[in-house]
């Protein structure tokens, strides 16, 4: 009984986070890579590289989160508890400017999430940066952006010899949008709102 019971109480803390990412993050100077991202809460984040000669430390966290920081060692993860944003430097290499965030939402569970498909959004440029997880050549992609009423606002293409795209979104009215983008076989979408 005291066995089941520990499984239980285990299978409660980890069930919020079933279906969560790892996201990761390489760097040495000058940057991180990628610099920014958008995760979900409950999604992991993984920082690999020399943090004694990078040493790390959160700048900015939403209220209720833990702060973190890393001198040693090759690797080191830490799992979103929080929506908001998130900042951090390297404490040797700040003054050049080497920074980075991530934002994490709470995530939309009548959206599909499609572990392969990387859309970054990127708040502080207002941008949205896709990664086809295809190699290249790929399929045609077809980038739709549409308001919540059905009206598409951007109509473009991620083409068979581009591994990326950036879309800029500075002059989109405040609101909530869905971003899909498709080859007619596979799609995959990310809800957001600005």
């Amino acid at each position: 009984m005291k066995t089941l019971l520990v499984f239980f109480i285990g299978f409660l803390l980890v069930c919020p986070w079933v279906g969560a990412t790892t996201h990761v993050i390489y760097f040495a100077y000058p940057s991180y890579s990628p610099s920014g991202l958008s995760v979900y809460v409950g999604d992991t984040i993984v920082w690999k590289g020399d943090f004694a000669k990078f040493p790390i430390s959160a700048t900015s966290l939403p209220a209720g989160a833990s702060s973190f920081a890393k001198q040693d060692g090759d690797s080191f993860t830490y799992v979103v508890q929080f929506a908001g944003s998130y900042k951090y430097q390297c404490d040797t290499y700040k003054q050049d400017k080497m920074i980075g965030y991530f934002v994490a939402t709470v995530e939309d569970k009548t959206q599909k999430r499609d572990e392969n498909s990387m859309v970054y959004i990127n708040y502080f440029s207002h941008a949205f940066h896709l990664v086809t997880p295809d190699v290249i050549p790929h399929n045609n992609y077809v980038i739709t952006i549409a308001k919540v009423n059905g009206e598409v606002i951007y109509k473009g293409e991620l083409k068979p010899d581009e591994k990326d795209k950036w879309i800029a979104t500075e002059h989109f009215a405040p609101g909530t949008y869905l971003l899909t983008a498709t080859d007619g076989t596979h799609s995959f979408g990310r809800k957001f709102t600005k």
